[in-house]
């Protein structure tokens, strides 16, 4: 039988120790013990997410955040909850603390009224699976773009770069209507699209416009050194055609501007597929747990998760 932790939500000095505890895993980016610590208290997240603490023998030795959530359920708009940063001291691990600290978090919340739950895991899925959560379909693909053949013009339409921050009505009408018929989407209200532009700040958008100008979606990437990720996007009409003329111009522009790698999480459709090639995720693995009893995950809701976007991993 496992120990029992002593787990309640983290003070201020708490959350501090969390990232000296966990510099062991997500310290590896070049940073002192102090820059990381630093660094983490600077993210956004650190002031979305509700860090949990869990204590042994005296010592903060467990710790995770909890994210609110919304999701599109049917049609329906439902409370939800994230997991991240899951973490236990190396010293404490095999004694049952993640389980405990995954289960006072999700009754915490259901208590609250979120429906679901939703993490996104990096180690063996079965582990969260003998704890309730289903694996969703999570996909990526990446391509070199010098190496893709793009066919006639007629097939490519114009990235036009602008500032966020001034289109967050439109970025969020253009979501909500790309995502409006999927069984299962994020929710994403006026909060939560500020939240995602603090995130990453240096990601460019672009609108996607035909040769005449007519404004078909968006698409969010991060450009660094020679690589560039698809983050986030979304088209006014989802259809063939569409998905071909966003990622035919996408890989058409990364071409001209000579980045070596396109990709990241990506759905699996005929166009994805023969344009990047696809793979299963073996990291960042979407997972699903029903809160409320009367909730079922299937296989729709489970197929339909691909379409979660990169820019919402937290």
């Amino acid at each position: 039988m496992s120990e029992l932790l002593e787990i309640h939500p983290a003070s201020e000095s708490e959350r501090v120790q969390i990232y000296r505890n966990n510099y062991e895993m997500w310290g590896g980016k070049g940073l002192s013990l102090e820059e990381h610590i630093e660094w983490g208290l600077n993210l956004p997240r650190h002031d979305r997410g509700e860090f949990v603490a869990g204590h042994c023998e005296g010592k903060l030795v467990a710790s995770l955040v909890v994210f609110r959530l919304k999701f599109l359920l049917r049609g329906k708009v439902v409370p939800g909850m994230g997991i991240g940063g899951v973490f236990t001291v190396s010293a404490y691990r095999q004694r049952g603390f993640a389980a405990q600290m995954l289960r006072w978090a999700e009754e915490r919340e259901h208590a609250s009224g979120s429906a679901i739950s939703l993490l996104f895991s990096d180690i063996d899925p079965t582990y969260y699976a003998r704890l309730g959560y289903v694996t969703c379909a999570s996909w990526k693909g990446w391509v070199d773009p010098s190496k893709t053949v793009i066919e006639a013009e007629g097939n490519v339409g114009t990235l036009i770069p602008f500032s966020p921050q001034n289109e967050i009505d439109s970025l969020q009408d253009l979501y909500d209507v790309h995502h409006a018929t999927r069984p299962i989407s994020i929710a994403r209200d006026r909060d939560y699209w500020e939240y995602l532009l603090r995130n990453e700040p240096a990601d460019s958008f672009y609108w996607l416009e035909t040769a005449n100008g007519a404004r078909l979606g968006y698409v969010r990437l991060n450009e660094r050194d020679d690589k560039c990720i698809i983050r986030d996007w979304a088209l006014l009409e989802e259809t063939e055609d569409t998905e071909q003329l966003l990622f035919r111009t996408l890989l058409q522009t990364a071409r001209q501007r000579c980045a070596a790698q396109v990709g990241g999480w990506l759905p699996d459709s005929p166009t994805v597929r023969t344009l990047f090639g696809l793979k299963r995720r073996d990291k960042e693995i979407t997972m699903l747990k029903p809160l409320d009893p009367t909730i079922s995950l299937q296989a729709d809701l489970l197929r339909e998760a691909q379409h979660f976007k990169e820019i919402d991993h937290f």
